[in-house]
């Protein structure tokens, strides 16, 4: 069993490279492929996203940044089938296939702009004074404009019982060029875009680490915030 794990997850690490064999391209048309191995590769794929997803949480719930950081690069490496997420030719790579499949705006990418760090307020009512529901478009806009109030509005935390809230503006930046060609794709193949648009997901990863402040206001580069572990004088941190 543990050699057929490592060579199903060595297959699809190397998924780019096997998929585009000239030996794969004629053994198709000829035949010549068990389906077996590719019913299995897909159930072993999900198995691992879900232990992955798993150990992310517990990285998350462990506060560890470092471990958090390594499963995000293991999922992008399982999922698109890379043997290194920093590799050079396989950035390019995947840029040109994103913007050749869906456009020069096509590829991925999220414009951070205002960030709100303190306080929570209130959020936007979803009713008007008079009792009336807002449209989605006034709501659109509220939520468009609410995190550069909050910047302005700026409160920050002054004893143990506030909470803290980080908020960020977010922009899809290629989300109208992909919507486009994902309903291009799915009129070609005769699928109804609704069920394809509902069907489709987008996983975003944004980590957040802090560093602990002492009162003299010096930063604490001891120990990064990491749950059940030792400082460089012993001390275990629980909290």
């Amino acid at each position: 069993a543990v050699a057929r794990n490592l060579l199903m997850t060595m297959g699809r690490l190397n998924a780019r490279d096997l998929n585009t064999h000239p030996d794969l391209r004629e053994a198709g048309p000829a035949g010549r492929i068990d389906p077996t191995y590719f019913q299995q590769t897909m159930e072993y794929r999900q198995r691992v996203g879900q232990v992955l997803e798993g150990a992310l949480r517990m990285a998350c719930t462990l506060r560890s940044y470092d471990l958090a950081c390594a499963i995000v690069d293991a999922t992008v490496m399982f999922k698109i089938g890379l043997v290194d997420v920093d590799d050079e030719k396989q950035l390019a790579w995947f840029k040109d296939l994103m913007s050749r499949q869906y456009g020069p705006g096509g590829t991925p990418n999220l414009d951070v702009g205002e960030k709100y760090l303190g306080v929570p307020v209130p959020s936007p009512e979803p009713k008007k004074e008079d009792g009336t529901p807002k449209t989605e478009s006034e709501m659109k806009e509220e939520a468009k404009n609410r995190t550069a109030r909050m910047v302005m509005q700026t409160k920050a935390v002054t004893t143990t019982d506030e909470k803290m809230a980080l908020e960020m503006q977010i922009t899809r930046t290629h989300a109208e060029a992909f919507t486009k060609a994902k309903i291009a794709q799915c009129q070609q193949q005769g699928i109804p875009p609704q069920m394809a648009m509902q069907a489709y997901r987008e996983s975003w990863f944004i980590l957040v680490r802090a560093r602990k402040v002492g009162d003299d206001g010096a930063t604490d580069a001891t120990w990064d915030g990491v749950l059940n572990v030792r400082d460089s004088d012993g001390k275990l941190h629980t909290a």
